[in-house]
C-alpha cells in the first residue's frame, strides 16, 4: 500500500506491470528457470519508480497531513504521563 499522494490513478498501468513482472519472478524463483534480462531489468526499473529499494526511498517525500492521527495519540499519552 502505498502513501496517500504517492501515486495516483494514472500510475495503475504501471502498478500493474510491476505486479505481472513480480509474479513472473517468483515463478521463475519456483522453478529455477532464470527471468529473461529484459524483464528481469524492466522489474527493477518499476521498483525504483515506486520507490521499493533503499536508494530510490530517499527521493520520495511525502507531505505529513495535518490530522495525524498517531501523533495525537502519542501526544495525549504524553500529557497523561506528566500530570501523574
Amino acid at each position: 500500500m502505498l502513501p496517500p499522494g504517492v501515486a495516483f490513478d494514472s500510475d495503475k498501468w504501471a502498478a500493474r506491470r510491476l505486479v505481472v513482472f513480480e509474479a513472473k519472478a517468483r515463478e521463475a524463483d519456483r522453478t529455477g528457470v532464470p527471468l529473461p534480462g529484459v524483464e528481469s531489468n524492466r522489474l527493477k526499473e518499476y521498483y525504483i519508480q515506486f520507490g521499493l529499494t533503499p536508494a530510490a526511498r530517499t527521493r520520495i517525500h511525502v507531505e505529513a497531513s495535518e490530522e495525524d492521527a498517531l501523533e495525537d495519540f502519542l501526544s495525549a499519552q504524553t500529557i497523561r504521563s506528566q500530570k501523574r
